[in-house]
């Protein structure tokens, strides 16, 4: 009886520990690291959470949030490290690497937004599809952790960066 009663007990416990670090409220969705004291933060409209990711070291951290109304995809990856030590030399990391599919990007701008270090491109025809993904890759450092978002929306015509802009200027670090 004990040992059934404890399994219960974990098993109604189990749901408040694994989503630990991503919170919903009213209007705000909050992702964080368990182990630094700044929170991401940004406006829930109609973000679904697909996939979530940890190392198990606690080290790092990985979401894929989609939103059908803004038509945007939106992953974020929290990651220790020691390999960049700024917004700056983690974007230049990432980009001097890029995936397979980003190496025929387009019309790359660097720019900043926020604490950001932002590449913007698009992809004509990703995997042969007749579409065209846009793309905002945007980098921050704190406390040891990369915090690297990637921002993507298709279109059938021309690139479009506004709706990713704007929720990037809405996503705050505290």
């Amino acid at each position: 009886m004990k040992k059934s009663v404890f399994i219960v007990f974990l098993l109604t416990a189990m749901p408040n520990v694994a989503l630990a670090d991503i919170e919903y409220g009213s209007s705000l969705i909050t992702i964080f690291a368990p182990t630094v004291k700044w929170k991401i933060i940004f406006p829930k409209s109609d973000w679904m959470l697909e996939q979530e990711k940890r190392k198990p070291n606690g080290g790092g951290y990985y979401y894929f949030l989609s939103s059908k109304k803004s038509s945007l995809s939106f992953s974020i990856f929290l990651d220790k490290t020691r390999k960049c030590h700024s917004s700056k030399s983690c974007q230049e990391m990432y980009w001097s690497n890029p995936e397979p599919e980003y190496k025929h990007s387009q019309d790359v701008v660097v720019k900043s937004i926020g604490e950001f270090n932002v590449l913007q491109f698009y992809i004509d025809k990703p995997k042969g599809y007749p579409v065209i993904q846009s793309n905002l890759s945007a980098h921050s450092y704190r406390d040891g952790f990369w915090i690297d978002l990637h921002l993507s929306t298709i279109t059938k015509d021309a690139p479009n960066y506004s709706s990713m802009t704007s929720f990037l200027k809405e996503l705050k670090i505290e």
